[in-house]
């Protein structure tokens, strides 16, 4: 983010607002939900408002600016840098790139020699020397590892100055070198369409409109050519349908000839087979200006708005003479035919028409019907999906709908004005605590920056994989199961171990313990035996260099005897394959049977919820240092010390004691950093020992994505008796969860749906059962939230459903069935200190709900193809562990006598601002300042026994714990203070320590209040308290292609009060936007092998900063406490995730008014993720007919 910004700033120095967010697309950082971010950086546009608002210096004279500054100033206290904006940050001279090298360069490594001739001379003759040798642009390419060890070649063409850029602009185009990279074309387009008529731009035109808002990251197309895009061996290009449709010319060249290719579809068959001879390479590529009359478009639809791989691109155009069509082309990406797919039959029938619905008609048809027909030749017809068959259709409407437009009036319909992300932050800056522990004093309440936001964003914060390696240090790469269940019949490893830098193999015969693990010892360190699921992990390759044990381990051989696999929750339970056979149950109200007898009508259904990857930053990695007397330190990316303390003692055969595992920080967590960093980490710890050196392991994403699993998907069945007022009186469910091939979590996971099924309702009867079902899919574990999320959307979706069928607006329904205060869960809780309705009833008035309503009905009788929806979520989420052990913590405080404060605790800090607001309250009960107060790494060293940091409650228990030490210290110091009141804090700390007084004290701290739930009663009050919230919002769908893009979001949530207000708004923000990216973006998927094909960032799709609501205002609840927790305060962490229901419903709610304008059912099964495949299939309109 920051090097983006930075890169931007050096080529513009006062950057559009649009500019810093294109800059930033491409840049992942789901955790602060981006706002927070771009919200910064807007600050360089020239278009940024002064925080100061009318008090702007720019808006008074020189007598104001003296107490504007100061104002500014005085805003950026509490340890911030004062930044001098004259000085000018020059980028490091020696980084610069030159201008073209006049020398040849040559680098051989030890697989791979890397050439880059300065001529096309000198290229031609290598290529001819080297047939095979790859021909790239960018400075890198892509590292195949597991590639067999041979002699490769590389040549780059990017120091070649007459291959960049223009070669020749003649009267019938545009001739552009081959190197010329993305950037540079399209900046020579800019050129073209300013230099050029009107009617020979047209092209340029549009593919500036058209194809570049939509095209790959700046990051991308800085280094990546033109030519490199089109000749993409992997994936799709959306240059090359472009290309074909406009008629481009490809200049090929080798030693001894030379000869041109017009781009056709033919030259990017299925199988990817290169027109190229082996000698040869592209020199240059030709586009051909416009003609007058002739009209082009082009068209993409992918999972997401922006840097994504295209479901389906298309490429049109249309030439006129006398109103008549004279030629046309239509060329189609994306479907399983190859890069480019024309449609030359369809093309032909329209020459010699009027434009007119009559050719729409009979366009669309022939389509069809010749789409059908090439679909019969495909050896797997499947291949191509129902949606695509409808975007074919639906893009050819678009496209004439926009040339009739331009018929009409001249211009094509504008793609949309680009509208500043902007928010609102909002909290109490007067909160009353009323902690007996804590008063509203000092740094307490107050949003004091992150205490390592200024490492964060200059890089200098040290995570595990970034810490110095020993001299003797060895690199661990694992080999994992690639079949979903199997028994294993051999593991050779004779190949991988001869390779250049391997020290040995570690596997099951090398852990000197128990290889056995789990929470049933249903786990292995190393499996040997038997596979249950990709991903599981047999041995690893130890070796000098990560890159070298990453090669040796792609050679490791592994004969299988496969088993038939179970990987769907339905097959599941055809099988009765559970980890519990008998289901987990909850109840109140009457018996079913009775309950349903007396209501007005009842409904049933069933809804299917995606399970989602984690995506923290850094991926899971550990660092094993083996000590003397058996002891090892172990450094590790875990939330829970205490776990990897388990494994790797239990491992290794040791006591606890000789384990010490050191926490720093975490690039991200989400819950999949609880459990699962034991299954590297601890192989890992069985490497070092096995070595006697020091071993690290660290996974690279894929294999972080196959090998540790996401949240659990989830198939939820209802059946509902409600009233003809709405009122929901019964409600019988029952929840199935995917956890995997190993129990984990899975347990919890589906009593924290149970819990949350009533969401913030008053249901009379219900009953709730759960089972966590084993199939061969990579065990699932804890993600942010669990299954709450699942829960709450099934909730709302089945009043949503009542609403459609009962004619009563949701938010009527919603009311309706609250719970207030008093009301009994269904197991059996009762509800306190209940902030609902302030929450919603804040939410309706900030958002301005009634009224926006109304405007959304309004736009959507306006338009046919483009429909908005807006609706409101409320919350209540339950707050502590569900196990009650877990509900404790331990926390060390030392004063040294030059009275600085260290104190440790077992929290881990994650980025969510644990330590930051643990010495907040530190610093507020010894009365300092928080400059004072450090807080050391967390090692079960000086905290034994921690709890896991989850379940947004870390705050809560380490926080009681570090104010219970305090309080210790206080009452020891007490006495000095009263002796010389007029000291200082040094002072009393020195006389303390004169008079041997210990200014040390262990903290304890177990959350008050809490009863295990009885399942034998269905009675418990397992939550300490709730937190409630609401949200708004507001989203535009494509009732052609399925995109959507969030308006507006309002979101109210009750923190108590906040210790810290600015990083409980940015755990809002980020809970809400992976909420968001759950509901509606990011979908795992599995090929019907159970190997999982979403393994990266390129086929698995989170939320960018592009995605996020165009407007984000948040609030916390003004006037609240929660009386009895530290400092009065909530966790926020979890709660809010589920408010993002508002979105998924919004764009249910716009679907149905697409369905409603068709005639269709206005009721019907919409799953999560809500991807643009689901929407557009949802329509259901005559297009899809055709598919």
């Amino acid at each position: 983010m920051v090097m983006s910004m930075y890169a931007l700033l050096r080529n513009e120095p006062r950057p559009t607002q649009q500019q810093i967010e294109n800059c930033l697309i491409g840049n992942y950082c789901r955790c602060t939900g981006y706002r927070p971010i771009i919200d910064g950086f807007y600050e360089f546009s020239s278009a940024s408002p002064c925080a100061l608002g009318e008090n702007c210096c720019k808006n008074q004279g020189s007598a104001a600016n003296a107490a504007s500054s100061k104002a500014i100033a005085a805003s950026n206290t509490v340890g911030e840098l004062s930044p001098d904006y004259l000085q000018d940050y020059i980028f490091p001279p020696g980084l610069k790139v030159k201008d073209y090298c006049s020398e040849e360069k040559c680098y051989k490594g030890e697989r791979v020699t890397w050439y880059q001739p300065v001529s096309v001379a000198r290229l031609l003759e290598l290529k001819s020397q080297f047939l095979k040798a790859k021909v790239v642009c960018a400075q890198g390419v892509g590292n195949n590892l597991n590639a067999p060890l041979q002699d490769s070649v590389i040549i780059s063409t990017s120091n070649i100055q007459e291959l960049s850029g223009i070669q020749e602009v003649t009267a019938d185009g545009l001739l552009i070198g081959s190197a010329t990279t993305i950037s540079q074309f399209w900046n020579i387009l800019s050129d073209m369409v300013e230099q050029l008529p009107e009617s020979q731009s047209a092209l340029y035109k549009s593919i500036l409109t058209d194809v570049k808002p939509r095209f790959a990251c700046r990051q991308v197309i800085n280094v990546a050519s033109l030519v490199g895009n089109l000749l993409i061996p992997v994936g799709q290009s959306d240059l090359t349908p472009v290309c074909v449709a406009a008629g481009a010319v490809l200049s090929l060249r080798s030693v001894n000839k030379s000869r041109s290719l017009l781009v056709t579809d033919k030259l990017f068959p299925a199988d990817r087979k290169s027109f190229l001879a082996d000698d040869e390479v592209v020199e240059s590529l030709f586009f051909p200006h416009s003609a007058q009359g002739e009209f082009i478009r082009f068209y993409k639809q992918g999972d997401r708005k922006s840097v994504t791989n295209s479901i389906v691109n298309a490429a049109y155009r249309v030439q006129f003479t006398d109103s008549k069509v004279s030629a046309m082309n239509i060329v189609y990406g994306g479907l399983p035919f190859g890069m480019a797919k024309a449609f030359p039959q369809t093309s032909q029938s329209l020459i010699g028409r009027e434009w007119n619905e009559k050719l729409l008609e009979e366009g669309v048809a022939s389509l069809t019907a010749e789409l059908n027909s090439a679909t019969s030749d495909l050896k797997s017809p499947d291949s191509l999906t129902s949606y695509q068959k409808t975007l074919v259709t639906s893009l050819f409407y678009k496209f004439y709908s926009d040339v009739a437009e331009k018929l009409s009036t001249g211009k094509f319909p504008e793609v949309g004005q680009y509208t500043a992300i902007k928010g609102k932050q909002l909290y109490d800056d007067s909160p009353v605590a009323t902690s007996s522990e804590v008063s509203a004093a000092s740094h307490c309440f107050k949003p004091v920056p992150h205490r390592s936001a200024d490492l964060h964003v200059t890089g200098e914060a040290t995570y595990v994989d970034d810490m110095p390696p020993y001299a003797d240090e060895l690199h661990m790469a694992v080999v994992y199961s690639e079949v979903a269940h199997a028994k294993i019949v051999s593991i050779d490893t004779s190949e991988a171990i001869n390779v250049l830098g391997v020290r040995g193999y570690v596997s099951a015969e090398d852990v000197p313990g128990s290889n056995v693990c789990g929470l049933i010892g249903e786990e292995r360190v190393f499996y040997n035996e038997k596979v249950e699921s990709v991903g599981q992990i047999l041995g690893g390759i130890v070796a000098d260099t990560l890159q070298h044990a990453q090669i040796a381990a792609g050679l490791v051989k592994v004969e299988y005897e496969k088993l038939p696999p179970i990987l769907t929750i339905k097959d599941a339970i055809s099988a009765k394959s559970f980890f519990n056979p008998q289901p987990m149950m909850l109840w109140k109200g009457k018996d079913m049977a009775e309950a349903f007898s007396g209501v007005d009508m009842v409904m049933e259904g069933e809804m299917e919820i995606g399970g989602q990857e984690h995506f923290y930053m850094e991926p899971q990695v550990t660092r094993c240092v083996p000590k003397e007397n058996g002891e090892i330190d172990v450094f590790s990316s875990t939330q829970s010390p205490k776990f990897m303390q388990d494994g790797v003692g239990k491992a290794l055969g040791i006591p606890f004691s000789k384990t010490n595992i050191n926490v720093k920080r975490l690039g991200g967590g989400f819950g999949g950093k609880s459990r699962k960093p034991m299954l590297s980490g601890v192989p890992a710890a069985v490497a070092a020992n096995k070595f006697r050196v020091p071993v690290r392991c660290t996974l690279e994403r894929k294999e972080d994505m196959v090998v540790t699993g996401g949240r659990d998907p989830a198939l939820i069945k209802y059946k509902v008796g409600y009233n003809k007022d709405g009122r929901i009186k019964t409600l019988d469910a029952e929840i199935y969860t995917d956890a995997g091939c190993t129990l984990d979590l899975a347990i919890c996971i589906v009593q924290k749906a149970m819990y949350h099924l009533e969401n913030c309702y008053s249901i009379e009867n219900m009953r709730v059962r759960g089972w966590a079902c084993k199939t061969n899919h990579p065990s699932n574990t804890a993600c942010r939230g669990l299954a709450a999320p699942h829960a709450v959307l099934v909730i709302e979706n089945i009043l949503e459903e009542v609403s459609v069928k009962l004619n009563i607006p949701r938010h009527v329904i919603q009311q309706l069935n609250f719970c207030r205060e008093g009301h009994t869960t269904v197991y059996g809780q009762v509800v306190s200190n209940c902030t609902l309705e302030r929450c919603y009833n804040q939410v309706v008035s900030d958002s301005d709900f009634v009224n926006r309503q109304q405007a959304v009905k309004q736009f959507n009788l306006n338009n046919k193809w483009r429909k908005r929806g807006i609706e409101l979520t409320p919350i209540m989420y339950g707050i502590a562990f569900d196990t009650l052990l877990l509900n404790q913590a331990t926390s060390l405080v030392h004063i040294y006598v030059d009275g600085s404060v260290l104190i440790t605790h077992g929290g881990t800090e994650m980025g969510q601002g644990i330590h930051t607001k643990l010495i907040q309250l530190a610093s507020n009960s010894l009365g300092i300042s928080i400059d004072k107060v450090h807080l050391q790494d967390v090692s079960t060293v000086t905290v034994p026994n921690s709890t896991v940091t989850a379940a947004s409650v870390n705050t809560d228990i380490n926080g009681g714990a570090v104010l219970n030490a305090c309080k210790k210290l206080n009452k020891r110091l007490e006495v000095f203070k009263q002796k010389m009141p007029n000291a200082s804090w040094e002072e009393w700390v020195t006389s303390a320590y004169v008079e041997r007084v210990s200014l040390s004290a262990q903290g304890f701290y177990s959350t008050p209040g809490l009863v295990p739930i009885d399942w034998s009663t269905s009675k418990g009050s397992p939550y300490q308290y709730y937190v409630f919230g609401a949200a708004v919002s507001e989203v535009e769908i494509d009732c052609l292609t399925g995109h959507h893009q969030v308006l507006r979001t309002d979101v109210v949530v009750d923190a108590g009060v906040s210790i810290n207000p600015a990083i409980d708004i940015g755990q809002i923000e980020g809970a809400f936007i992976q909420g968001y990216g759950l509901y509606c973006l990011e979908e795992l998927q599995f090929d019907e092998s159970g190997v999982m094909t979403t393994v990266g960032p390129a086929t698995y799709k989170i939320p960018l900063v592009d995605n996020i609501p165009r407007e984000f205002n948040v609030s916390l609840l003004k006037n609240s406490s929660n009386p009895g927790n530290v400092a009065s305060s909530k966790g926020v962490g979890e709660a809010p995730l589920p408010l993002a229901v508002s979105i998924f419903m919004a764009i249910k709610s716009a679907v149905r008014s697409a369905r409603k304008a068709s005639g269709k059912d206005e009721s019907f099964t919409f799953s999560s993720p809500c991807t643009p495949e689901r929407i557009r299939m949802s329509c259901a309109d005559q297009f899809i007919a055709t598919a």
